[in-house]
Parts: C-alpha cells; structure tokens; sequence
C-alpha cells in the first residue's frame, strides 16, 4: 500500500522548486488549472505532489527563486505555461512537455542548451548564456522569439517557422543567422556582426552562413552598421534597403603574404523595391536586385562577379568605368539605349581585378533598346535579342565569342572592328555584319552613327543600284558623293571594288565577272557606309 502511495509521487530534487510549486496557492499567480484559474497545487495539502495533482496545473510561474534544475517538471503533462526566468538553470529540457506553448527561460545561464517541443509558440531566453548553436527550426508554430543580448549565440537557425516577432539586438557574437520562411515583417540587425563565417582552405575562399531572412513577409528590414558577407532578403515585402553602410568581415586562416579581399552576397529579389542604397566601395560575388521596381540603377566603383537588376522597370543604367563586373544582367526592363562601361573581368577565386581581361556576359534582352554601345567594353557573350536595335556599336578590339541579335529587325547602322580578331581567321567583324545583317550600313567608323535615325532612313533612301537584278552593269546612286563600293558574297569574302576618281553622285561598274547569286555591296557616301543587296543574274 504504501509502495503504490509512493509510486504516485512526482520526484522533484531541487527543493526551491518544489518548495515553490507546494507554495502555490489562490491567493498567489504560481500556479493555474486546467480552467485557468490560480489554486494550491498540493490538493490534499501532504506536502508532497502527486501526479494526479501535478496532470490539473495548465501554468506555473517558478521565477525568481533561485532554481537550479528542472527535473520532475516533465510529470506536467498538461503544462501549456512556464515561466522559469531568473533561476540558476543550466538547461531547460522540456520537449517532452508534448502541451507547452509558452515558455520564459530569460536571466538563466541556460549553457548546457535547451530543447522544447513542437508545439512551442512563445519562446523567451533574453539575457541568458544559451551554447553558441541554437536549432529551433521546423517549429511549425512558433511565432514569437525573443534573443536579447544572448552574447554567446553564435548560430542561429530558426527558420521554417511562424515568426512574427524575433529579436536579436545585443547578440554580439552572432555570425549565422537563418530566419527565413517565417511570418516576419519587420527585422532590426543593425549594429550587429553577422558576419558568417569566410575563410581561406586549400587554395580556396570559402563562407559560410550571414543572414538569410528571406521568404518572409518583411515591409521594414533595418541594416545599419551590419557587417556581414551575406545577406538573403529575397521573397518579401520590401519597397526599400538602405544598405550604404553595410561592411564586410575579413578573410581569417590566409596564407601569409597572400591578401584577399573579402566579398559580398546580397540577394534582394523578388521584393517592391523602388530605392535601394548599397555601399559602392565593396566587393561583391553576387547582387541580384531583379524582381522589384527600381526604375533607375547607378553603379559606381563596384567590383562584382555577377550583377543582376533584371525583371524591372529601369529605364536608365549608369556604371561607371571604375566600376568591375564580370556578368551584368539587365534584361528584361524598358532601357531605350545602353552604353556599356569597360567592365574588367574578374578573378573568380578572389574577386581581385585583373586588368582589361575580357568580361564574360551582358544581358540586355527584352528592353526596348534602340542603341547599344559595347565599344569600351571587352565582353565576351552579349545577349541582345528581343529589342528594337538600331545602332549597334561593337568596335572593342576583341573576338566577340557570342552575340545574340534574334528579333532586332530594324537594325540600320553597326560600327565593328574592320580587321582580323583571330589569326586562324582572316575576316574582321566588319565581313562578317555585312553577310549577317545585310540591310544595314556596316562601318568601322563609329562616328558615321551620330546621323540621326531619321536623317539615316532619308540617307538610305537615296542611295541606290540599278538595274537589279544586273546582268553585266551597274549603276550605284547617291544624292551625296560615291566614294567607292565592296562587293562581298554570302559569305563575306570580298570579290570585287571600284573607286570613283572624280567626286560624283554616281558610280559605275561591271559585274560580268561575278556569278549568278545574291551580294552585299558596301557603299562609302560622304554621309556615312550604307550596304545594299545585289543580285547577279
């Protein structure tokens, strides 16, 4: 009989808690019952807690009493409130309390860790010594957090759940920060060192972690004085980031007399942005603003590996030549012209410039680009399809690898190199526009493109050949000076020239010599090289 009363007890080592618990009463806030109302937990006034006395508490407030240990807690299996602030406690263990939703663990040393269950929706641990990891992701109704100058944390995962509040300010040592997928609408990080974790290993830059805050709800994200090498804010609510004062961390375990300088990911897309401020002095391994509403992007001494604003409503891009990009995208916008900076290409392993290397890739399709200017740049893929080019300017001095113009059916002027880029190949870009694009004026004397669009049409208008189809001569026509004539096939092999000896609006020459097939015939005016199509009978 009395082994059975005694099974029946609920073990409770620490004599402060217990003491407190047996202290509980109407007239005190200790302890709440299944109804919600204040009680003695001890029913039957023994001076001990059975368990069916402990299965009717609902909440217990055990703060401030100088507790050491939990243990015996989890016999309160109907427990939905605790708060154990101000204690002693090392640990709060209370994931088998299966009913807890709401818990204050605050002003406790809490070193050796705490673990709750999935249920947990309020969590307060402000002003403890939490370990430096703190996993408290995948609580799917989590909802509040409340981290306040819990100097130790160092890794913070609390990600893919219902926040809506979450503060972190005085977490001096915080260096991984994930919050994304969570109910969040406003964030405050300023001051803090968020830095991740980036450091150099075997001939390799390598990070780790940052802020991910992405896939929120976020309207407010305040980012003052933040030093961090990563920043996801993507998939959220924001109309603008001030980020001008954001700095980066430095690169630890480098080899000695090797210096590297720390880099940047920032990821803002797929938000409402139509401001956004960022630090021009940083180094950046990648930006991606696309999915907003910027309508305008300025870019000065930026040095970045890949650069993308598309998918916005920009109608003006300014990058300065001392600005670095290795591949910029700005598809998808309404630009009417682009003038392309020098953009030196960008050592992928450290993000160091190296020199007039050429780039790698602009992105400039789907706009309503009427100009393009690549002369400064030295890029090598160009991605320009689905615009209204009417002038392009490429004449940069190198072997352009790639250079997509699909859906540009109004093109009338390009300025190209008119000598060879590869020695395996002996034609200069300039043959091969005129074969490629053979309705347009092809020159290697850019200035020709400051004609007017409009003065260019009237220009190419009275520029002529008759007859056509020829069979043996021709006749090449001009309200201006003819100069002289290239005549290349399909191909962009030149196959015959004729020079006017005198100044004459017109030119004739014979093409009995030349098969039966379609030409490209490159006409020199005193206003500027038109091309026009012959065919040889």
């Amino acid at each position: 009989m009395i082994q059975g009363v005694s099974a029946q007890l609920v073990n409770i080592p620490d004599a402060h808690l217990k003491s407190k618990i047996l202290s509980s009463s109407p007239s005190n806030t200790v302890a709440k019952n299944l109804s919600g109302n204040y009680f003695a937990v001890d029913a039957n006034g023994d001076g001990e807690i059975q368990q069916s006395e402990a299965s009717q508490v609902k909440s217990l407030n055990v703060s401030a009493s100088s507790i050491a240990s939990l243990t015996g807690i989890t016999a309160f299996d109907k427990l939905e409130s605790l708060d154990c602030s101000q204690n002693n406690l090392d640990s709060a263990y209370v994931n088998a309390l299966a009913s807890l939703k709401w818990l204050n663990a605050s002003a406790n040393p809490l070193n050796m860790g705490i673990n709750t269950g999935a249920d947990i929706e309020y969590l307060d641990l402000h002003n403890s010594s939490i370990p430096q990891d703190l996993n408290l992701s995948n609580k799917n109704k989590l909802s509040y957090l409340n981290l306040q100058n819990c100097s130790a944390l160092y890794n913070l995962d609390c990600s893919n759940s219902k926040l809506s509040t979450l503060i972190l300010n005085g977490c001096s040592n915080l260096h991984v920060l994930n919050c994304s997928n969570n109910q969040l609408t406003t964030l405050d990080l300023s001051n803090l060192n968020i830095t991740g974790e980036a450091f150099y290993a075997a001939n390799t830059y390598t990070f780790r972690g940052g802020v991910d805050c992405s896939h929120n709800n976020l309207t407010s994200l305040t980012v003052s004085n933040l030093t961090t090498n990563f920043l996801n804010c993507s998939y959220n609510n924001l109309t603008t980031i001030n980020a001008a004062s954001l700095t980066l961390s430095k690169i630890t375990n480098a080899p000695a007399g090797l210096i590297l300088q720390p880099s940047l990911y920032f990821d803002c897309s797929h938000n409402q942005l139509s401001s956004l401020s960022i630090n021009n002095t940083l180094i950046v391994q990648s930006f991606d603003c696309s999915y907003n509403n910027l309508t305008s992007m300025n870019i000065n001494k930026i040095v970045a590996q890949d650069f993308n604003c598309s998918h916005n409503n920009i109608s003006a891009v300014n990058i300065s030549d001392t600005s670095q990009i290795d591949n910029l995208n700005i598809s998808y916008n309404v630009l009417t012209s682009f003038v392309s900076p020098v953009m030196p290409f960008v050592d992928d392993q450290d993000l160091n410039p190296v020199g007039n290397a050429p780039s790698q890739s602009i992105y400039c399709n789907d706009n309503l680009l009427t100009l393009l200017n690549l002369n400064k740049t030295q890029v090598l893929k160009v991605y320009a399809y689905n615009n209204d080019i009417h002038t392009l300017l490429i004449k940069n001095g190198i072997l352009n690898e790639f250079l997509d113009l699909q859906n540009n059916p109004n093109i009338t002027f390009i300025c190209a190199d008119d000598f060879p880029l590869d020695p395996s190949d002996p034609y200069s870009e300039v043959d091969y526009f005129q074969s490629a694009v053979p309705g347009a004026t092809i020159s290697s004397n850019c200035s020709n493109s400051v004609l007017s669009v409009s003065d260019r049409g009237i220009a190419e208008n009275n520029v002529a050949i008759y007859p056509n189809p020829a069979f043996d001569t021709v006749y090449i026509t001009s309200t201006y000076d003819v100069k002289s004539i290239e005549i290349s096939d399909l191909q962009g092999r030149l196959v015959k020239t004729a020079q006017n000896k005198i100044h004459s609006s017109t030119l004739k020459t014979s093409v009995n010599d030349l098969v039966a097939g379609t030409y490209v015939v490159k006409i020199d005016t005193g206003k500027g090289i038109f091309v026009k199509k012959l065919i040889k009978k």
